[in-house]
C-alpha cells in the first residue's frame, strides 16, 4: 500500500498579504485499493480563494521508494495508461461580489475495459510486468489557491462536494475482480480545506454550515449556423457564447414528427467544446440526421445545468445538384474531346484573356444549400471543403468576376451529373490528387464530390464544346483551402487579379510593349542551361527542360511593359503538381515570372508551357530552371534599369569553364526586397500530456525580389499561449542566408512543443512569426518576443523597398489537453 503522512486540512498564513498570491494544495486519497480514476468537486467563494492551476503530478511510494502517479504508472502501453486530466475553473469574479463558484478536477486512466495486465489485487490474467498496481493512496495532484485581492483576517475554505442536488460530484474509480467499479464520496467522506489570512486557521464544518454551494445557472442555448446532408450523416456548424474559458457539451436533436418543431424528439449526436477567454466558441461537427429534417441543440456546463433550445434549422443537402432550366445549346461540330499531349487553341473567338468560369446557372453549394453562381455577390456566405479534415469550413467570396465568352465546356458525369465551364478551370482529379484544367480530362478520367468521408470519385463520360455565346462567372473565397462546390464538384478558387478600380476606360492589357524582338521570332536565350528558347504562340511560351536534372522551379524573365499580366501554366509537365505563380517588378519594363512546383519533379526533356494573360505577344527575354530556388548551372541575368536587354541579335553566354568561378554580377540601383513567401507545416493541433515533449517542425519560404543577389537575415518566433507554462516561448530560428536576384529557399524550422499544465491552455493557440531581414541588421531592433513590435517594423522598413511582405504570422498549433 501507498504510505500517507500527517495530512494537514488548515493553513495558517500568521502575517496577511494584501496582494494577489498564490498557495500550494495537494489532494489526497486514504484507504482506496486499486484506484484507476478520480474527480472531485469543489465549492468556493470566487473573490476570495479560487484553484488557479491544476496539475496531477506523481507521488512517491514510500515503501518501495519509486515515484508512481497519473502520469506515469508504468503498465503495458495501449491498454490504461493514457492520462485524460480535466479542469472547469472558472475565471474569478469582480473583487468584492461574495460570489459562490465551482470547479470540478480530476484524472483518469482509460483504455480496455477489462483493464488486462495488472498485478493488482485481486489478481487480473494476463499478469503485468512486476512494476507498480495501481495506487491504493498518496497524492493525486497539485492544486495552486490563489487568494485574490486583500482578505487579511479573514478564511477562506474550499468545500469538496458530493453529487446533490446537482451532479456530477466527487467519486472515484476501482478495480474489481471483473472490471471496474465506481463509487460516489459523499460529503462526509471528504475533507474540506481552510485557509488563515493573517488570522489562526479554524475547520469548518461545511456540511452543517453555510459553505458555497453549487452553480446553477443556466448556460445561453448555442446557435445553429448552417448544415449539410450526406448519404450517411449531417454536417453542422454552430456557435456558443457562454461563460468565459468553459467547457460544455452540446447536444443535437432532429424532428421525427414532420411538425417541424424548435424541440427535436430523437437525439442526433454530441460533442465537448471549450469557450475562448471572451465565452465565444464556433465549431463544426457531425450528427446523425437527414435532408430536409429540423434540427436543434442544447448546450450543457460541467454541472449539469442545460440551456433552452437553440434555433431551428432545416437541413441542406449535397448531391448532385442539375442546373436550373436552359435552352439547348448549339453543340459544334466537334464533339467529343480528346487528349492529347498538345494543349488546344482557346475556344474563346474574341481575344479576351483565357480566365477560368463557369455558366450563370452553376450551382454552388453555401451553408443554406446551393445558389445559382450568378446570384451571389462579394461578402456572401459560401462552404470550402478541408481534404484532409474531410468536413466543410464556412467562408466568404471576396471576388466575383464576370465576362463573355462565345463556347464553354458541358462535362457530363456518370452518375448523371453535368456541369458547364471555361477550358482552364482547375477541376480536382481523383486519381492525381491534385488540380487541373478540365481541358485536359477525358472520358474516363474521374473528378470528385466531397462528402463527410472524404473524396468519391465520379467519372467523366463525355465532354464535349458548346457554341454558345454567353456569360460565364468566377468566385475567389477567402480560405486557405483555395476551393469550393460547383455542380457537387471539388473546384479549384482559381485567383484571378480584381478588375481595376480607377480609369473607367482602361488601355487594352499589355499592348504598351515596344518590343525589342521581331513578332513572332522568339529571343535567344543567353544562358547556358536553356539551350531551347521560348517559342511565343500567341501569348503562350514553351520552355523545355536541358539541364540534365529534374528542376522545381522556373525563372523568367519577359518584357511587359507596364502593364505587367498575370500568367498560368497552360500544359504542365506529365505527373507534377499545379505550380504556382509569383511575379514582381524587375525595371519599368520587365516582369519576373517564379514558377514554383510543390517539389523537383521537371525532368530533363520535359516541357511546359506559360500563358501571359494578355492579348498581345510578350517576349520572353531568358530563363532557367532551378531547384528550390538554386539555378542549375549559370542563372539568366536579371535585366537592371538603365542598362540594355537582351535582344532577338543576343548571342548565348559561354558555359562556365570547370574550376573557375562565374563573376557576381554588380548590384544595380533598383533597391532592396526581402520577402518572406509562406509559414508552412504548422500543425492545427498539438495533443499533450503534462509535461510531455512533442517534436514537431515547419518551414518557411523567404525570397530574394531584389534585381542583384542579398543577404538576408532570417527570424523565427513562437510565442506560447498565456496560460500553462507552455514552451517555446521565443525565438526558434536565428539565422543568415543568401540569395540570388528572384531566387527562393525553404528553410525547415525544428520545435518541441510542451506544456507544464495543458489543461490550462486547452483549446489555446501558438503564433508563429517569421521576418526577412535585408542585410541582416535589424536584429537589436526584432529581438526575441519583438518581431510584431512597431520599432522592428520600422528597422525592416528603412533598408527595404517593400516593408508590407517581410514579415508573416500564423496561429497554431491549438494546445489539446490530453
Amino acid at each position: 500500500s501507498m504510505a500517507v503522512g500527517a495530512i494537514d486540512s488548515c493553513l495558517t498564513s500568521a502575517t496577511a498579504n494584501p496582494n494577489n498570491h498564490d498557495h500550494a494544495a495537494q489532494f489526497i486519497v486514504k484507504n482506496v485499493e486499486d484506484l484507476v480514476a478520480w474527480q472531485v468537486r469543489l465549492n468556493y467563494i470566487g473573490d476570495k480563494m479560487k484553484p488557479s492551476v491544476f496539475n496531477p503530478t506523481p507521488f512517491v511510494d514510500n515503501i518501495n521508494g519509486g515515484t508512481v502517479g497519473f502520469l506515469n504508472l508504468p503498465l503495458e502501453a495501449g491498454t490504461h495508461r493514457i492520462v485524460t486530466p480535466s479542469q472547469s475553473i472558472p475565471p474569478a469574479p469582480a473583487d468584492g461580489t461574495n460570489t459562490p463558484q465551482t470547479a470540478l478536477v480530476g484524472a483518469s486512466y482509460q483504455g480496455a475495459p477489462t483493464f488486462p495486465g495488472s498485478p493488482d489485487t485481486p489478481a487480473k490474467s494476463p499478469p503485468d510486468d512486476g512494476t507498480y498496481s495501481a495506487p491504493t493512496g498518496g497524492i493525486l495532484a497539485s492544486l495552486t489557491l490563489q487568494i485574490v485581492g486583500d482578505e487579511s483576517g479573514n478564511q477562506l475554505f474550499m468545500n469538496l462536494d458530493d453529487g446533490s442536488p446537482n451532479a456530477p460530484g466527487s467519486r472515484a474509480v476501482v478495480f474489481t475482480s471483473s472490471g471496474t467499479q465506481d463509487i460516489n464520496l459523499a460529503s462526509s467522506a471528504m475533507g474540506d480545506g481552510f485557509h488563515g489570512e493573517g488570522v489562526t486557521c479554524v475547520p469548518i464544518d461545511c456540511t452543517t454550515n453555510e459553505c458555497p454551494g453549487p452553480v446553477t445557472t443556466t448556460p445561453p442555448p448555442p446557435v445553429i449556423t448552417w448544415a449539410v446532408a450526406f448519404p450517411d450523416r449531417t454536417q453542422v456548424s454552430a456557435t456558443l457564447d457562454a461563460a468565459p474559458n468553459a467547457n460544455y457539451r452540446i447536444d443535437f436533436y432532429r424532428d421525427e414528427n414532420g411538425n417541424a418543431t424548435c424541440e427535436g424528439t430523437a437525439f442526433a449526436g454530441s460533442t465537448n467544446v471549450t469557450t475562448d477567454s471572451n465565452g465565444h466558441v464556433s465549431f463544426t461537427t457531425f450528427i446523425q440526421a437527414n435532408y430536409n429534417q429540423t434540427i436543434t441543440a442544447t448546450a450543457t456546463d460541467t454541472f449539469g445545468n442545460t440551456s433552452a433550445y437553440s434555433n431551428c434549422w432545416t437541413i441542406a443537402i449535397i448531391g448532385d445538384p442539375t442546373p436550373s432550366a436552359s435552352p439547348t445549346p448549339t453543340r459544334s461540330p466537334t464533339a467529343t474531346a480528346t487528349r492529347t499531349a498538345t494543349p488546344t487553341p482557346s475556344l474563346t473567338a474574341t481575344p479576351t484573356p483565357t480566365l477560368s468560369s463557369f455558366t450563370g446557372d452553376t450551382l454552388i453549394l453555401t451553408p443554406a444549400g446551393y445558389r445559382r453562381i450568378d446570384s451571389l455577390a462579394v461578402g456572401d456566405p459560401i462552404l470550402s471543403y478541408d481534404i484532409e479534415a474531410r468536413k466543410f469550413i464556412e467562408t466568404s467570396i471576396s471576388y466575383i468576376r464576370s465576362r463573355s465568352v462565345n463556347d464553354y465546356l458541358s462535362v457530363t458525369l456518370a452518375d448523371g451529373g453535368s456541369i458547364r465551364v471555361t477550358q482552364e478551370h482547375p477541376i480536382y482529379d481523383a486519381t492525381s490528387k491534385g488540380y487541373r484544367p478540365i481541358k485536359e480530362f477525358g472520358p474516363g478520367d474521374s473528378v470528385v464530390r466531397p462528402s463527410a468521408g472524404g473524396l468519391t470519385p465520379e467519372t467523366v463520360t463525355s465532354i464535349e464544346r458548346i457554341a454558345e455565346p454567353t456569360t460565364v462567372y468566377n468566385l475567389h473565397v477567402e480560405n486557405e483551402n483555395h476551393n469550393y462546390v460547383a455542380a457537387g464538384i471539388l473546384v479549384h478558387n482559381k485567383t484571378f487579379t480584381p478588375p481595376p478600380t480607377a480609369s473607367p476606360t482602361p488601355s487594352p492589357p499589355c499592348c504598351t510593349i515596344s518590343p525589342t524582338a521581331t513578332p513572332g521570332t522568339p529571343s535567344p536565350s543567353p544562358t547556358a542551361t536553356a539551350t531551347a528558347t521560348p517559342t511565343p504562340v500567341g501569348n503562350t511560351a514553351s520552355f523545355i527542360n536541358t539541364t540534365g536534372q529534374t528542376a522545381s522551379d522556373l525563372h523568367i524573365v519577359a518584357r511587359t511593359g507596364t502593364q505587367r499580366p498575370d500568367a498560368q501554366v497552360r500544359t504542365n509537365a506529365p505527373g507534377c503538381s499545379n505550380p504556382t505563380i509569383s511575379r514582381f517588378n524587375a525595371t519599368l519594363s520587365h516582369t519576373i515570372y517564379n514558377v514554383v512546383w510543390p517539389s523537383a519533379c521537371v525532368d530533363s526533356g520535359e516541357t511546359v508551357e506559360v500563358e501571359f494573360l494578355c492579348v498581345c505577344q510578350i517576349p520572353v527575354e531568358c530563363f532557367h530552371w532551378t531547384i528550390s530556388g538554386q539555378p542549375i548551372g549559370t542563372p539568366c541575368q536579371d535585366p537592371v534599369e538603365g542598362t540594355p536587354t537582351a535582344t532577338a541579335t543576343a548571342t548565348a553566354s559561354p558555359s562556365p569553364t570547370p574550376g573557375v568561378p562565374t563573376p557576381t554580377p554588380t548590384p544595380g540601383s533598383a533597391g532592396h526586397d526581402a520577402r518572406l513567401t509562406r509559414v508552412s507545416g504548422v500543425p492545427k493541433n498539438v495533443r499533450l500530456l503534462p509535461g510531455e515533449v512533442i517534436a514537431d517542425s515547419g518551414s518557411i519560404v523567404v525570397a530574394n525580389q531584389s534585381t542583384h543577389s542579398d543577404t538576408i537575415g532570417v527570424y523565427v518566433d513562437v510565442m506560447a499561449p498565456a496560460s500553462g507554462g507552455c514552451a517555446p516561448n521565443g525565438r526558434v530560428l536565428q539565422t543568415t542566408i543568401t540569395l540570388a536576384a528572384g531566387a527562393k529557399t525553404t528553410i525547415p524550422v525544428p520545435v518541441s512543443y510542451s506544456c507544464a499544465d495543458p489543461a490550462a491552455s486547452n483549446g489555446l493557440s501558438y503564433t508563429w512569426v517569421a521576418v526577412a531581414d535585408h542585410g541582416a541588421d535589424d536584429l537589436a531592433s526584432c529581438s526575441p518576443g519583438a518581431l510584431q513590435s512597431l520599432a522592428c517594423f520600422n528597422a525592416l522598413a528603412d533598408d527595404d523597398q517593400d516593408p508590407a511582405d517581410n514579415r508573416l504570422s500564423r496561429n497554431g498549433p491549438k494546445v489539446v489537453a490530453q
